[in-house]
């Protein structure tokens, strides 16, 4: 496809493979404005993870002193209930930031580009709403999971019991039994990797339309998607198992790679320490790679998305100037 990171005119619906190709030139043409932000976004959330590390056992340590448990369980729950905050501050900061690379594509699609500053200057105001949605999308899936398993468990047992049943009474009980467990556990995993898929498809794009719808609110944004993303799974599946595909590369080489030099290693050995200090530094700057292509490509499907069902009838703030 021959693309531009500045269209003249918006795009119109694209074909998942276009979806793909469009988030990846423009992860490409501006590949260090992407790491940037993924660099400060990963290190407000470690930071975030760091503080709330250093609180528990600042005031936990200190008042261990004192020799009384009491006191030593007090200082640990105070060190918990101070260090949440800063915690809490990166992770909404980390959300906000992810959602700004989003944010960035849609703008280069509908020919209204931003740059980093005036994006991030945009959002600031819903900050505490990024982490409110990820708290809401997170107890979602919760729900949904309990719901899947419950459902995949009784229609497994069900299909167990009786293909059990009428299989034995044909082949005998060692033959039966082994079948009948064989199709249950066939069935849950069917059904409960469908369910599965179909709602992260579903919930996969709250945090863009936050971002880029100006009067959207965290509850609203997990509407938006799904609304926008209803008869669409097969298409989002194919976008998501192609970045995948591309991202696979990195995630091999810097989260597992590591992983194997450390088999066979003494544990608690100087080099095995030093390995998995590697493996946790490649870790990190494999997601920072990752991340922003991700990101930028859920912000191209999202105005694929909107341009199919809505004909991308915006109503967005003009960029300035």
């Amino acid at each position: 496809m021959a693309f531009s990171a500045r269209p003249p005119d918006p795009l119109g619906p694209l074909n998942p493979g276009n979806v793909v190709s469009a988030g990846l030139r423009l992860y490409r043409d501006r590949f260090k404005m992407y790491l940037k932000l993924a660099v400060v976004a990963y290190l407000w959330l470690l930071g975030g993870v760091l503080a709330w590390a250093v609180a528990i056992g600042a005031l936990g340590g200190l008042l261990s002193l004192t020799g009384n448990d009491a006191l030593q369980f007090l200082g640990f729950t105070l060190g918990f209930l101070i260090g949440v905050v800063p915690f809490l501050y990166g992770s909404a900061r980390f959300f906000m930031l992810s959602a700004v690379m989003s944010r960035l594509a849609f703008q280069e699609l509908i020919n209204q580009p931003e740059t980093a500053a005036a994006a991030q200057a945009e959002m600031r105001p819903k900050l505490w709403s990024f982490l409110l949605l990820s708290v809401l999308v997170l107890l979602v899936f919760i729900v949904a999971w309990t719901i899947l398993s419950t459902v995949a468990s009784l229609a497994a047992l069900l299909v167990g019991f009786v293909s059990g049943g009428i299989l034995t009474a044909i082949f005998g009980a060692d033959i039966g039994t082994a079948i009948g467990i064989t199709l249950g556990v066939i069935v849950f995993l069917a059904l409960f990797l469908i369910g599965l898929v179909w709602m992260v498809s579903r919930l996969l794009l709250p945090e863009v339309a936050l971002a880029v719808e100006p009067e959207t609110t965290a509850s609203d944004s997990i509407g938006r998607s799904w609304r926008l993303t209803q008869a669409s799974v097969v298409r989002i599946q194919f976008v998501v198992v192609a970045t995948f595909l591309i991202t696979l590369p990195i995630v091999l080489i810097t989260n597992y790679v590591p992983q194997l030099l450390i088999v066979g290693l003494e544990s608690g050995s100087n080099a095995y320490w030093a390995i998995y200090g590697l493996s946790l530094i490649l870790g990190f700057l494999g997601s920072m790679v990752v991340m922003p292509l991700g990101q930028t490509v859920k912000g191209v499907l999202y105005y694929d998305l909107r341009s199919r069902r809505e004909g991308l009838d915006l109503q967005l703030r003009p960029a300035d100037g």
